[in-house]
């Protein structure tokens, strides 16, 4: 990330540029920024390109959506626990459905 906070790109050319290419190069950098925002650094050696931009609203969204996920697993805890609750004083005022025994009614 520049200092500006817009995402930038770093080209490193392979070899050694005479100064035309390096001229089309800057050129043609010039041209990017304008259209993109986004600022290009040319270093010497290398032709990588690499674009680095700011985790940092991802990272919050991340938080927040595992924050409702959260929220939505422990409403789910509940409900399930008041469901048995129900269910357990349901099954306790039901007829037995067997004799003691153990045959049917």
């Amino acid at each position: 990330m520049s200092e500006s906070g817009n995402p930038f790109i770093v080209l490193k050319p392979q070899r050694i540029l005479s100064e035309r290419h390096t001229k089309m190069l800057m050129d043609q950098a010039e041209k990017f920024e304008q259209e993109t925002g986004c600022q290009v650094i040319v270093t010497e050696h290398g032709i990588d390109c690499e674009i680095h931009t700011d985790v940092g609203p991802l990272v919050a969204a991340i938080e927040k959506q595992t924050e409702a996920i959260n929220a939505l697993a422990a409403s789910n805890m509940e409900l399930v626990e008041a469901m048995a609750e129900v269910d357990h004083v349901d099954d306790e005022e039901r007829e037995p459905a067997t004799y003691m025994d153990g045959t049917p009614k």
